[in-house]
C-alpha cells in the first residue's frame, strides 16, 4: 500500500473518531432529562447507535477538509482566503438542509496583510537566514541593512538600553513559562520597550527543530509596535558565533502592511431546534488559520468535524431535547 495512502486512511480514522465523540457528546447533553426512565434510556442508546453507524461511514467531513485546504488553503482572520471559508461553510451548512444557517458580523480593530520576509548577513559574510513574521506587526520600510545585537534571554527587570539596540535587530531569547498568556505579555513587554528603545527589529529566537519557525499574532493584535521576527534557532546560532568575532550586519525586507481603517469578519452560525428551548449545546471551531501551511490540523479538522456532525443528524432528522448551535 503507498504511503499518501495510509494517510489517508488514518486520516479518515481521525476524524470519524471525532466526529463520533462530537456526536455522542450532543446527544448526551441535548438529550439528558433530570429524571430518565429506563425506556428513555433505551432509546437514547438505540438513536446514538444509529448516528454512530452513520457517522463512521459517510466520510463528508474528509472531502470538506480536502476542499477547504486544496481550494482555500491558509485564510488569516480578515484575508479574502477567510472571506472565502466562511462563504463554503455557509454553502455547506445550507445543503446539510439547515437552512437557518446564516453570518454574523463582527468588527476588527485592523486588517493585516503580509508578503515575503526575507533575512540575510551580508557583513561578514552572506548567508540567508530562516525568519518568519509574527502576525499583526509592522514590515520594514522596504528592504534595510542593519547591525545585529544580542540582548540574550529575556528578564522582566531588564530593560534594553537604546545606545545597544538602536537601529538594531536585536536578537532574544524567550522561555516558555508553560502559561500562554503571560508568555504573549512578557514578549510584548519587551517588544515596547525595543521600540522605544529604536530597535530597528525584534528577532525571537525559534525553539522548534529543524529550522522551523514561529507565526502567532497573540498579544500584538491589533499592532504591534515593531517587526517581529521568528528565527530559526540554528540561524540565531549563527549570528551569535559570528557576534562574538565582531559586528554583524543583516539585510531585512519585511513586506507586512495595515488596510485602512477597521475591517470585519463573520462568524457562520447555525441552529438544529431541539423540542425544548431552555437550553443550548454550543459546537464550535474557529475556522481561520496561519498560511504558512494550509490549516489542515489547526483548525480545518475542527470545522469538518462539527460541520459532519451537523450533516449527520439533519440526514437521520435528529431532534434534540435542547437545540445545537
Amino acid at each position: 500500500m503507498a504511503l499518501w495512502e495510509t494517510f489517508e486512511e488514518d486520516k479518515m480514522r481521525h476524524l470519524s473518531a471525532a466526529i463520533v465523540v462530537l456526536l455522542v457528546w450532543a446527544a448526551i447533553s441535548s438529550a439528558q432529562s433530570a429524571t430518565p426512565r429506563p425506556d428513555d434510556a433505551g432509546k437514547a442508546k438505540e438513536e446514538i447507535a444509529r448516528i454512530v453507524g452513520y457517522a463512521m461511514t459517510s466520510g463528508g467531513a474528509s472531502a470538506f477538509l480536502e476542499t477547504l485546504t486544496d481550494t482555500v488553503g491558509g485564510r488569516i482572520t480578515g484575508s479574502p482566503e477567510s472571506q472565502a471559508t466562511a462563504e463554503l461553510i455557509l454553502k455547506a451548512l445550507k445543503e446539510a438542509g439547515l437552512e437557518n444557517a446564516h453570518f454574523e458580523g463582527y468588527e476588527l480593530g485592523s486588517i493585516w496583510r503580509h508578503g515575503r520576509a526575507t533575512a540575510e548577513v551580508i557583513s561578514p559574510v552572506h548567508r540567508s537566514l530562516y525568519i518568519g513574521s509574527y502576525g499583526w506587526v509592522p514590515g520594514t520600510p522596504g528592504p534595510i541593512e542593519v547591525p545585529v545585537a544580542d540582548f540574550g534571554t529575556l528578564d522582566p527587570g531588564r530593560a534594553p538600553a537604546p545606545e545597544k539596540v538602536q537601529g538594531a535587530a536585536v536578537i532574544v531569547d524567550q522561555q516558555s513559562s508553560g502559561v500562554s498568556s503571560a508568555y504573549a505579555g512578557s514578549r510584548l513587554m519587551i517588544a515596547r520597550q525595543m521600540a522605544q528603545a529604536g530597535a530597528a527589529a525584534m528577532f525571537i529566537v525559534s525553539d522548534k527543530p529543524d529550522r522551523m519557525v514561529y507565526t502567532s499574532a497573540f498579544g500584538f493584535y491589533p499592532r504591534g509596535p515593531l517587526p517581529i521576527l521568528s528565527i530559526a534557532r540554528e540561524d540565531a546560532a549563527l549570528l551569535r558565533r559570528l557576534l562574538a568575532k565582531g559586528p554583524v550586519k543583516v539585510r531585512l525586507d519585511i513586506e507586512n502592511w495595515f488596510d485602512r481603517g477597521p475591517g470585519r469578519e463573520h462568524n457562520v452560525v447555525a441552529d438544529i431546534e431541539g423540542w425544548e428551548g431552555h437550553e443550548m449545546v454550543l459546537l464550535t471551531a474557529h475556522f481561520d488559520s496561519w498560511d504558512p501551511a494550509q490549516g489542515a490540523s489547526d483548525n480545518g479538522a475542527g470545522v469538518a468535524t462539527v460541520l459532519e456532525a451537523a450533516r449527520v443528524l439533519k440526514a437521520l432528522q435528529v431532534r434534540p431535547k435542547h437545540t445545537i448551535r
